[in-house]
């Protein structure tokens, strides 16, 4: 055998990608029965109806329904930090924001749809279909678009169903699919060029039909199908039957008799009874399930290595399997956010790259002289905090170091019930101290030890600053001179008089008379 050599340009690609093809059809999966498009009814039973997909799909869909999308331009190459993006690149910038909201279902609904097909499936087609954004077009069904700059946009990104692939067109010299083909009877059989969709993998990215999830759920769902299907049998034969006992020889008119009669009392509907021809007797016997806990444990087993495939396998524990602790769950579950948040950041990258290029290549004359393309970028979950672990948390580190207020901001954030606002806090206003003139009225209280009349002290306007003597109950007094000399009651008194002022008046005050001197002696 000959070697056959070929000339190739430096630019050309040498190698090929070496999937096993055949017809525009690609033999990767394991069985032949997975093989594309044989198996499309297959995964679309699963996908639709299968329990353990559907919790899947389900809780996808509400994820993907939080999320936001939005283009950012990256801001290094490697090491090198790219320069600060020019007007051009501004422009198309906001060219493909205003394209999320302008195509038909926003771009959030399409997020939604990638996000609940093409992890089971392996891969996803969406045709881009373009619309003139002018005031006064509209296309064939109807869409105008919000804008008017007379650019090209995307009105809708159009899912083509699994059910009309026909085949793949592949560049026989790279093995590269170029086109995915649609049998969509009545409409001819026709390509969709693959640079004119979004063309979406996962799992396998050198392989246009990727990893379909489903393919390895295959296996695990029939197992668990029949088992289900052999432990309803055996519930089934539990119900019991009917033993009968003849004194006589049975007639071609009591076979009958026996046969519905069996058939009546078995199906346990109200109302039901047994009549018996003379001389038989019948008698109800029950039938043990020993096995059915076991198959129950082995329905429940697959149940979660089905979810486990997608890492979410927190779903079961406490619930399908009746085990597991508070620490598994929490590992689980913070392991599912990380794996959704790789899938859509990876989605993100593959479809931005994709709406890019078509959008350039539809507006030739516009956005000179660009310097970067703008990638897309999903938002990511992050998983909810319980409020008592918040608050324990909240706690712990509020004794460390006081929390600011940016910290306040983002732990009302996550309680996901506080608004993220803090309140306003308005400052306390300085009390303006009694004079004789305007004496400050002092409110009921029951009868305490008080100062005298002549009793004194001071009131401080600011720290460590002494304003005018006044008397406990308000009323200016003048200091006599031996009022140093005072006796320990009498400055008892006086103190316990300004508390009772303070407390209603000035409370910063009173709070500091009431606390602990730092560094005191507590004997």
């Amino acid at each position: 055998m000959g070697i056959v050599r070929q000339r190739a340009g430096k630019l050309d690609e040498i190698g090929t990608t070496g999937l096993s093809t055949y017809g525009g059809w690609i033999d990767q999966a394991y069985i032949h029965e997975l093989t594309w498009p044989a198996v499309a009814p297959t995964y679309a039973r699963i996908w639709r109806s299968d329990p353990e997909v559907t919790i899947a799909r389900n809780l996808y869909g509400a994820l993907a329904g939080k999320v936001t999308v939005s283009w950012e331009f990256p801001e290094e190459r490697g090491n090198k930090e790219l320069p600060k993006p020019t007007k051009a690149d501004e422009e198309l910038l906001d060219f493909l924001y205003s394209n999320n909201d302008d195509m038909r279902g926003g771009i959030g609904q399409w997020v939604t749809d990638c996000i609940t097909r093409t992890p089971f499936y392996g891969y996803g087609i969406w045709e881009t279909v373009l619309g003139v954004r002018r005031k006064g077009w509209s296309s064939r069904d109807g869409w105008t678009s919000q804008e008017n700059d007379d650019l090209i946009g995307i009105r809708d990104l159009s899912f083509r169903d699994y059910a009309t692939f026909h085949r793949w067109e592949i560049d026989d010299r790279t093995g590269r699919a170029t086109a995915w083909w649609q049998n969509d009877p009545p409409n001819d059989l026709r390509p969709l060029p693959l640079n004119r969709c979004v063309h979406m993998l996962y799992g396998d990215l050198s392989n246009p039909e990727g990893l379909a999830t489903l393919e390895a759920m295959y296996r695990l769902e029939r197992f668990k199908h029949h088992l289900e299907v052999t432990l309803g049998i055996g519930f089934e034969h539990t119900a019991g039957f009917l033993y009968y006992e003849a004194d006589r020889p049975l007639t071609d008119n009591d076979k009958p008799w026996l046969r519905d009669g069996a058939r009546y009392v078995l199906t346990a509907q109200e109302g039901n009874f047994l009549a018996m021809p003379g001389g038989i007797k019948a008698t109800f016997i029950d039938t043990p399930f020993g096995a059915a806990a076991q198959m129950l444990e082995s329905i429940r087993h697959y149940s979660v290595l089905k979810l486990a495939l997608l890492g979410l396998q927190f779903v079961a524990i406490s619930t399908m399997t009746g085990s597991g602790s508070y620490a598994a769950l929490d590992d689980s579950s913070s392991i599912a956010m990380l794996m959704y948040n790789s899938m859509t950041a990876g989605f993100a990258r593959q479809a931005g790259s994709q709406i890019v290029d078509q959008l350039l290549r539809a507006n030739p004359g516009a956005f000179q002289g660009i310097t970067r393309k703008p990638v897309m970028s999903i938002s990511p979950i992050t998983k909810s905090v319980a409020l008592a672990e918040l608050a324990q948390f909240v706690t712990a580190m509020n004794a460390i170091r006081p929390l600011g207020d940016d910290d306040l901001v983002t732990i009302r954030k996550h309680s996901e019930i506080l608004p993220v606002t803090l309140p306003e806090v308005e400052e306390m206003p300085v009390p303006e101290m009694p004079t004789a003139e305007q004496p400050q009225p002092v409110a009921d209280e029951p009868e305490q030890p008080t100062a005298n009349e002549d009793d004194t002290m001071t009131t401080p306007d600011e720290p460590g600053e002494l304003s005018e003597p006044v008397n406990p109950k308000g009323s200016a007094v003048t200091l006599p001179d031996s009022a140093s000399k005072v006796t320990p009651d009498d400055a008892a008194a006086a103190v316990e008089g300004f508390k009772r002022w303070a407390k209603k008046n000035a409370p910063q005050y009173a709070t500091l008379l009431d606390a602990e001197v730092e560094g005191e002696d507590e004997s």
